[in-house]
């Protein structure tokens, strides 16, 4: 019996360690313009498909500050198609630069 209850213990740790869920907050609404999951009503054309990787630390959004300075540099309008993954244990995040026209 002593050793059935920390058995049981672990098992039970074991069993919820493997489930999480992420969040990544929205950009506020003066911010350069950002779509997930839909696209823009204007017509655009793209201009690149820009990438983030970080450490075991990094935040999406970090990450998707990092994206929306590539958009910066290259002068784009807007972030479409933002994904976040892992890459191993890397987050990553990925996005569409567009240029209105």
């Amino acid at each position: 019996m002593k050793l059935l209850l920390p058995a049981l213990a672990l098992t039970a740790a074991g069993l919820t360690g493997c489930i999480s869920t992420r969040t990544a907050p929205l950009p506020a609404d003066g911010a350069a313009q950002v779509y997930f999951t839909r696209l823009p009503e204007r017509p655009y054309r793209e201009l690149a498909y820009v990438e983030a990787t970080g450490n075991a630390f990094t935040t999406r959004p970090q990450l998707l500050r990092k994206l929306q300075q590539q958009q910066a540099r290259l002068q784009g309008d807007a972030l479409v198609q933002v994904r976040y993954d892992f890459v191993f244990w890397w987050p990553h995040a990925g996005a569409v630069v567009v240029k209105y026209q």
